[in-house]
């Protein structure tokens, strides 16, 4: 029962075109923001993933000190997504 359930809810998903060129990946993000809040039956929004808000503020604090230097003209740097894409915010 579960995987006739499962095909059918995949099946769904398929009809929407979700190709880049469509739906950015900001929109993307959104909607499986908002696909978690749905769909989660005892947590909140915040408890599957970190808010954009927090994110932004992480950020700004972790590289204040370096904002000079980070904000050359031709600097090109490289930075360690330790969570790999995901939506959750993992810092060492």
């Amino acid at each position: 029962m579960i995987i006739i359930s499962l095909y059918l809810v995949v099946s769904e998903f398929n009809k929407i075109d979700l190709h880049p060129n469509i739906v950015s990946n900001i929109e993307m993000g959104y909607i499986f923001e908002e696909l978690i809040r749905r769909f989660s039956e005892h947590g909140e929004a915040g408890d599957h993933y970190t808010p954009r808000e927090v994110i932004k503020l992480m950020v700004n604090i972790l590289l204040n000190e370096d904002k000079e230097e980070l904000t050359q003209l031709g600097l090109v740097t490289t930075v360690y997504d330790c969570c790999a894409g995901t939506p959750g915010a993992c810092f060492l």
